[in-house]
């Protein structure tokens, strides 16, 4: 969920599918994409700003500057989205070819691209690559990265509306005529369906659906009142 997500912010942001992928693949292999994850490199460098930080391992003038941007906005340096984004500002300060990361149509050179980025030393390329081509793969079967939609509104539940009958007897009398009824009980079912279209506020769903039970409970009062008379 977490490269989907940030896949999905850098795509939004205007970067190719490949771009993005190669990126991420870079924050797999960096950090899990995780932005609050536990420091790195502390063996070497300890516990301060010149540790490993967040999602792209961010360290010393970079990891200052992630702060300066979080604060900037109002967010913790921790800030998941804060961290793509700034991800993707900083590629713009730098040489061209990581400036125009997001442009890439090809693994390869988005990857290469990734390491000069990064500045990794070691044998991880072909790994980081892989990391981008199932991150592609995935987006491409239409399982991947997608921004989350609207959350769509509940309607109120009908636990505990009631309708006290009796009250409703004791009022004038409706309908143009009269009937007797001796029975001693009576049963009197309403079913009530109500279909409310394009809504998508909560509370004007909720005043929607008021109203319709209103118009139900009002009918249902007739029948209960003419049936009993």
């Amino acid at each position: 969920a977490r490269e989907q997500r940030a896949m999905a912010r850098l795509i939004a942001r205007g970067w190719t599918p490949e771009g993005a992928a190669t990126a991420i693949g870079q924050a797999v292999e960096e950090s899990s994409v995780r932005s609050d994850g536990p420091l790195g490199d502390t063996k070497r460098f300890g516990t301060g700003d010149a540790a490993a930080h967040g999602m792209f391992q961010w360290r010393d003038g970079r990891y200052r500057e992630l702060k300066k941007f979080a604060d900037a906005r109002g967010k913790l340096w921790t800030d998941f989205d804060t961290q793509v984004d700034f991800f993707d500002q900083e590629r713009k300060t730098r040489g061209r070819r990581e400036r125009n990361w997001h442009t890439v149509t090809d693994l390869g050179e988005g990857n290469r691209t990734g390491k000069d980025f990064e500045g990794y030393a070691g044998g991880l390329q072909a790994q980081r690559e892989a990391h981008a081509r199932r991150l592609l793969n995935s987006y491409r079967n239409g399982g991947g990265a997608r921004l989350p939609s609207a959350e769509t509104p509940k309607l109120p539940s009908m636990a505990g509306v009631g309708l006290d009958v009796n009250s409703y007897l004791r009022s004038a009398p409706l309908g143009a005529t009269s009937t007797t009824n001796n029975q001693s009980s009576m049963n009197v079912n309403s079913p009530t369906s109500v279909t409310i279209n394009g809504v998508t506020d909560p509370q004007k769903a909720a005043e929607h659906f008021e109203r319709a039970a209103n118009r139900s409970n009002d009918l249902m009062l007739r029948n209960v009142q003419a049936a009993a008379r």
